[in-house]
């Protein structure tokens, strides 16, 4: 077989399959367009029959309206019509083998769809170009506000590098008036500079006051050389020449408070930098200089001496301070506060002071409570412990955090019980006491008076033979424990000595017994008044001529002291 009747058999073969495919093409486009053409047919058809029916029932002007667009309708079904027909014809064209005339009356069809169809395009673009435009816009945006900006900044005639804002060349210039105090300056520098915002990308450098102050300095006809600076709460305390200098001498302040807890945290309360660069010779110095100037102390100790009519709340305001801190610094100055105490108002305050935090597990007691019954076997203002209390015990974790060894703050993580606590509970006396003439000074009706200070915590610290001269007993009770009328009378004294019986008050019961209580903290009634069996006439306290917090209480018969032991329940 020759190359030439090859080629004609390929050839061939090529057209078979070309016809092929477009017999079938052809077949299935006929069919899909035919069926297109009945369905748009069938519901123009019924479109055009409702329109004729509402037309039927409109005025004049709607019902030509409604016909002008059935015979639109009409129209644009008929040139449908012809397109599909044509499309049939260049099918039937390829089918019998006519291809190219078929691709050319396919084509023609073709172009009378898109004519067609071109009002319907033309609406399509004249909606798209507007929301085009609109994302182009928005992307427009997106890209601006993505784009970073920087200031190149040129000075003394050459672009020394990018900076964020001009705020960060106002720290550069304060940076270099700080490496300059202090040193022997050459000329004086020209701080004028050029600024020019220009775009960046994410990997162009940009310089902090800390480069771009040793880029001034070294414009300048200083002597300078390169140092490790210190600076503190943004202030350039000094510089030194060995690298580890400045990092030992730092270490060493944390490492005094600092412990083997792995939950340990250590840290300057000040703002702390150490930062390489260019320094004037005269502000380098050596470890030992730099490190007097870091470890020194900026506040010294403040003592106050009690006086007396003081209290922990008064000395607080006084020195303008919170009441937190007065008691942190004087442990248990709630407890004890004599004339002649010195209180810690203010601790010395180190100039790098040091901030650790921490998480402590400890134990701690839940303070019991108390319940009250009514006992009408008991005078009023009476009370009896029927059952001691007992403080439970829980497991508490908490982080804590302290300032150069003072606790400033603590936040409890969680808390776990141990021990129950076990309520006290105690009786309140309601029987009403009856004064009757005479029963006073014989001394054997003892249910008469009651017990002067009301705390479940108080107790006899000191009897009546407690010490010569004494003549009363002294009953021990926290700070501020109410004292009340151990019987009705009316109050004859209710003054402050600075000395002896301090804040006291004394009441006539007539038939010539009195009652003294001494070392009130305050005092709730005045001279004159007349007070009932039970009712508030002061608080525990520990003023004039005292040792501790408690109630000096006297009982007087005919002008003379008698024990009040013979006298209470």
């Amino acid at each position: 077989m020759s190359a030439r009747e090859l080629l004609e058999k390929i050839a061939v073969l090529l057209y078979a399959i070309v016809y092929k495919y477009c017999y079938l093409v052809g077949l299935f486009t006929q069919e899909l367009l035919e069926g297109v053409v009945r369905f748009v047919s069938r519901h123009v058809r019924r479109a055009e029959l409702r329109l004729i029916d509402f037309a039927r029932a409109l005025p004049p002007a709607l019902s030509h309206l409604l016909h002008r667009l059935r015979r639109s309708l009409q129209r644009q079904r008929l040139r449908a019509g012809r397109t599909f027909g044509s499309v049939r014809v260049a099918a039937e064209q390829m089918r019998s083998g006519r291809g190219r005339e078929g691709l050319r009356t396919f084509g023609r069809a073709g172009l009378e769809l898109l004519r067609q169809l071109f009002p319907l395009l033309r609406t399509i673009v004249n909606l798209a170009l507007p929301i085009a435009a609109i994302l182009l816009l928005w992307q427009n945006v997106q890209l601006v506000g993505r784009q970073q900006y920087a200031l190149r900044v040129a000075y003394a005639g050459e672009t020394v590098g990018l900076i964020k804002n001009e705020a960060v060349y106002d720290r550069a210039v304060s940076q270099v008036e700080a490496k300059l105090q202090g040193s022997q300056q050459g000329t004086p520098i020209d701080f004028s500079a050029n600024f020019e915002l220009i775009p960046v990308g994410e990997s162009d450098p940009l310089l902090d006051e800390y480069a771009l102050s040793d880029k001034i300095i070294a414009a300048s006809d200083n002597d300078i050389t390169e140092a490790f600076g210190l600076y503190v709460d943004g202030s350039l305390i000094g510089a030194v020449a060995q690298k580890n200098t400045l990092p030992t001498l730092l270490a060493g302040l944390q490492d005094r408070y600092r412990t083997d807890d792995p939950t340990e945290t250590v840290s300057f309360v000040r703002s702390v930098k150490v930062v390489e660069g260019l320094y004037p010779e005269g502000r380098v110095v050596d470890g030992e200089t730099i490190g007097s100037l870091i470890d020194r102390e900026v506040q010294g100790e403040v003592v106050y001496t009690v006086e007396a009519g003081d209290s922990p709340s008064l000395i607080a305001e006084r020195f303008g301070i919170p009441l937190r801190q007065l008691l942190r610094n004087n442990p248990g100055i709630e407890e004890s506060l004599l004339i002649g105490d010195e209180v810690v108002v203010d601790r010395a305050q180190p100039y790098m002071s040091v901030k650790i935090s921490r998480v402590e597990t400890y134990e701690e007691e839940i303070p019991y409570s108390t319940e009250t019954s009514e006992d009408s076997s008991l005078l009023k203002g009476q009370r009896k412990v029927t059952r001691e209390g007992e403080n439970g015990l829980a497991r508490v974790r908490a982080s804590v955090t302290y300032v150069d060894d003072v606790e400033t703050e603590r936040n409890v993580l969680s808390r776990t019980p141990l021990r129950e606590a076990v309520s006290e509970q105690v009786s309140v006396g309601t029987k009403l006491f009856a004064q009757t003439p005479g029963v006073y000074s014989s001394g054997t009706v003892s249910s008469n008076f009651v017990w002067p200070v009301v705390s479940a915590r108080a107790y006899v610290s000191n009897g009546y033979y407690g010490y010569y001269g004494h003549g009363a007993i002294d009953i021990a009770a926290p700070y501020g424990s109410p004292i009340i009328a151990s019987a009705p009378g009316t109050v004859v004294m209710a003054t402050y000595s600075a000395s002896g019986y301090g804040r006291h008050v004394m009441i006539n019961h007539g038939d010539g017994v009195q009652t003294l209580y001494a070392h009130m903290s305050a005092l709730a009634v005045g001279v004159g008044e007349t007070v009932e069996q039970g009712q508030v006439i002061g608080y525990v306290g520990s003023t004039g001529n005292s040792t501790g917090n408690h109630c000096h209480f006297e009982i007087r018969v005919g002008g003379s002291k008698v024990n009040p032991m013979g006298y209470l329940p």
